[in-house]
């Protein structure tokens, strides 16, 4: 599910890997890979 996914992406961002990007709606964002 979608909320699987973001969990999967937290993740990630709190290991370092990925890091997330406002797209300045609060709610959503765009993730990316560093």
């Amino acid at each position: 599910t979608i909320y699987q996914a973001r969990a999967y992406l937290v993740t990630l961002e709190d290991a370092g890997v990925v890091e997330k990007m406002n797209a300045g709606k609060g709610v959503s964002g765009r993730w990316r890979l560093v």
